[in-house]
């Protein structure tokens, strides 16, 4: 963990240093997510559980559900994923 101390990056457990993070960084997640040094699914779940952020999980699924590799800097999926063979 580079430039996080053990002691901060265990701390959002603690759902009132979650809070906190969440505040002082105006409920930017990404924000909250390097602060922490840890898993975005696992913070964002903690942060709908405690009631600290409102999103919808199900929206950050369908959210990667619809990118595209070009979107991430990738090579586009082929057409025909069986090969040319039908």
């Amino acid at each position: 963990m580079v430039g996080v101390s053990v002691e901060t990056a265990k701390d959002y457990r603690d759902p009132e240093k979650l809070r906190e993070a969440y505040e002082r960084h105006d409920g930017t997640l990404r924000d909250v997510f390097d602060e922490f040094d840890a898993s975005d699914r696992h913070l964002r779940r903690l942060l709908i559980q405690h009631d600290i952020h409102e999103g919808d999980e199900r929206q950050y699924y369908r959210d990667l559900d619809e990118l595209n590799p070009e979107d991430l800097g990738l090579s586009p999926l082929a057409d025909d994923h069986n090969g040319g063979e039908n």
